[in-house]
């Protein structure tokens, strides 16, 4: 009986999650801002709070995602070693933390089970690859949920305050990121040059 009542709390609690993971997705994910064209005529939408999570840091600590947030703008990428786009995208994360990664945090979220994805096998990826950003683990997919993700890599740029500025479902190469970049942090990221 004891066994039943927590099965049916723990079902309530993950409907809970997701319900409300479906109304913020909409709000955390938009695109409208930033394209590839100028500056002209674009507005950002209000920001909103971001959902704290819990992940795994480098060292297998269960910390606090809004806790990771040092009052610098961040950063915050869901990827997989197995996501093929994720692999596309990286290099140029990796090119934008040297150049900006003490003006804005990197907090690159592997989300491991949600893409069949082990510790072990985004670790030997980062290696060979040379990434020195940042990575956590989505261990327990409590990202996955809190942000309600379709798809990925998906990436969310928060300001100083921790709230969501832009989010962008699909992969991010040069020009997008460097416009993303800019748009949100426009006194620390100068607006890609379309030479």
């Amino acid at each position: 009986m004891k066994q039943k009542r927590t099965l049916l709390i723990s079902a309530a609690a993950l409907a809970l999650v997701l319900a409300a993971a479906a109304l913020l997705y909409p709000r955390l994910s938009q695109q409208a801002a930033p394209s590839a064209g100028s500056d002209a005529g674009v507005e950002l939408p209000d920001p909103i709070p971001a959902v704290d999570f819990t992940l795994e840091n480098s060292r297998g600590e269960m910390v606090s995602f809004l806790e990771q947030l040092d009052g610098r703008p961040a950063v915050l990428n869901f990827w997989a070693s197995t996501c093929g786009p994720c692999r596309q995208e990286m290099p140029f994360f990796q090119q934008a933390y040297e150049t900006y990664g003490e003006d804005i945090q990197f907090l690159m979220v592997n989300v491991m089970d949600a893409m069949g994805d082990t510790r072990e096998a985004a670790q030997e990826y980062l290696t060979e690859q040379g990434f020195t950003f940042p990575v956590y683990y989505d261990t327990r997919l409590d990202g996955v949920y809190s942000y309600g993700l379709q798809g990925f890599p998906t990436t969310f740029l928060l300001n100083g305050e921790g709230e969501v500025v832009l989010g962008y479902s699909g992969m991010m190469l040069d020009d997008l990121l460097q416009t993303y970049l800019h748009y949100a942090f426009p006194s620390l990221v100068e607006a890609p040059d379309r030479d």
